[in-house]
């Protein structure tokens, strides 16, 4: 028998983006619309966009997944519920969400439902929660290890969703508050200026006298991006394998 190959899922924000992955063999994509999920600076797809979109990843044979995984407020509800109907009617493959106001509607609308990395689900018991809710998919967290990601997917009857490159964010499952403190441009809604990889001066300075004592300049926040090039053998039993940057998913596509 022969074993199934782990699922390409590359990100797209514009059309441009869109054309390189279908080209590049990608099996699905994910997308933002609107205002609520967590590419809200990275694309400005609207609702007519994910209608031809979805035109275009049907003709050619690809998953077509929306993310509306960004903290909701309760303004926001009539735009989930608005927003989850559109994608209904219009037949997407799938909604990433973390919320319960998002994951409990779209299941309720009979949407295939992803539960986002948001979410932090660290452990099969958490898992087993969204399972009974009726998620189909889980994003763990991103600290987790290759053995408790294992332990996931053996301990319950999800399909595990994992990154395999891009920019790993420094901190927990991506809960900062530095882009919105020096920008007021929240991450947790889609718009971090990844302020953490931005490159500081670092020094001490003495209570006491006011004396500086300069360390250096360095990249002394943000963690190193993800790569798992070398690696990869050891991940064939995911689902699905998630790319989170748009430049350097052709390395990862070409391994097949």
């Amino acid at each position: 028998m022969e074993r199934k190959k782990p699922e390409i899922l590359a990100p797209v924000g514009h059309y441009e983006g869109l054309s390189s992955v279908i080209k590049a063999g990608a099996d699905a994509i994910y997308m933002g619309v609107g205002k609520i999920n967590q590419r809200a600076l990275k694309s400005h797809f609207t609702i007519e966009d994910v209608k031809e979109i979805r035109k275009i990843t049907q003709d050619a044979g690809v998953r077509q997944y929306i993310v509306l995984n960004s903290i909701v407020f309760e303004e926001d509800l009539p735009y989930i519920n608005e927003t989850l109907d559109q994608l209904k009617e219009i037949g997407v493959d799938a909604v990433i969400g973390w919320d319960m106001a998002v994951i409990s509607a779209s299941i309720e609308k009979g949407i295939e439902t992803h539960l986002s990395t948001m979410a932090s689900v660290s452990n099969s018991q958490a898992a087993k929660f969204y399972e009974k809710m009726g998620i189909k998919r889980i994003v763990p967290a991103r600290e987790v290890k290759l053995e408790g990601l294992l332990d996931i997917k053996k301990k319950t009857n999800l399909e595990v969703e994992i990154f395999i490159h891009g920019a790993m964010c420094m901190a927990v499952s991506g809960r900062c508050f530095l882009s919105h403190d020096v920008f007021e441009k929240s991450g947790n809604r889609g718009e971090c200026y990844q302020v953490c990889r931005h490159e500081y001066d670092v020094k001490i300075v003495s209570k006491n006298t006011g004396t500086e004592f300069y360390l250096g300049a360095d990249y002394v926040l943000s963690a190193r991006d993800l790569v798992t090039i070398n690696f990869v053998d050891r991940l064939m039993w995911a689902d699905s394998w998630k790319d989170r940057g748009e430049e350097t998913r052709m390395q990862i596509m070409h391994i097949w």
